[in-house]
């Protein structure tokens, strides 16, 4: 007579494992994949927050916007990031209250999550979930389900600034600092202000420079080019 695979008592002559064990296996593994769910929500909140309520900026060093999250204050007044490319690390301050809370809370609950699923792969106790690493939905004979086994959670973060203004930008319209641009990127929503396009957005001036406009942030909108080239220098 065989041995369940999972509780280890007799299974029948032709059976690894019962029924009601196989079964229980499945949804603890299902149950951990939730969690690992939760856990990319969570860090897609953060960096929705990082890239709308805190004011980062683009590398000073190298000019590039692709950053990695290093660590969040404990009341969630900063940030400490560092860029991507040339590795230099900055700090910034976040630019809406109820969002220093919000990302203490979404952070805490991703440790609290981690926490449960090693215990729930501890209990599991199986080298099937403890030597595969959660990359997508595997299928094999013994999950014939889709489901994800792992070893490790990626909780990286990593997110995008707004883009340097280079030299060529400058000669070619008015200057506007960074933290006008952060103030109009984050007011704005990142897209469009008339179709909600994310894709090849500009700044441009409500009321143009050529008609008095001011470059400040309630004078500034963000279209995307061709809303931009429709307006052209009508008000």
């Amino acid at each position: 007579m065989g041995k369940c695979v999972y509780c280890g008592k007799g299974a029948g002559l032709f059976s690894s494992a019962h029924e009601k064990c196989t079964r229980k296996h499945y949804n603890d593994i299902e149950a951990i994949i939730n969690k690992v769910g939760e856990i990319e929500n969570l860090i897609e909140n953060i960096k929705h927050i990082i890239e709308h309520d805190f004011l980062v900026e683009p590398c000073s060093r190298c000019n590039e916007n692709e950053m990695l999250l290093e660590s969040i204050s404990p009341k969630g007044k900063s940030i400490k990031y560092s860029c991507c490319n040339c590795n230099k690390n900055n700090h910034a301050p976040a630019n809406v209250k109820s969002s220093e809370n919000l990302i203490v809370d979404n952070w805490n609950t991703i440790l609290e999550l981690e926490i449960e699923i090693s215990s729930d792969i501890y209990e599991e106790n199986t080298e099937e979930i403890c030597s595969l690493l959660i990359c997508g939905y595997a299928p094999t004979k013994k999950y014939p389900f889709n489901s994800r086994v792992y070893n490790e959670i990626d909780t990286t973060i990593r997110f995008t600034t707004l883009e340097s203004v280079m030299p060529y930008d400058q000669t070619k319209r008015e200057y506007i600092n960074e933290k006008v641009r952060s103030e109009v990127w984050r007011r704005d929503h990142g897209k469009c202000a008339i179709c909600d396009s994310k894709n090849n957005l500009q700044f441009d001036h409500i009321i143009p420079i050529s008609k008095g406009g001011a470059t400040t942030a309630t004078n500034l909108q963000l279209l995307c080019r061709t809303c931009n080239q429709k307006k052209s220098n009508k008000i």
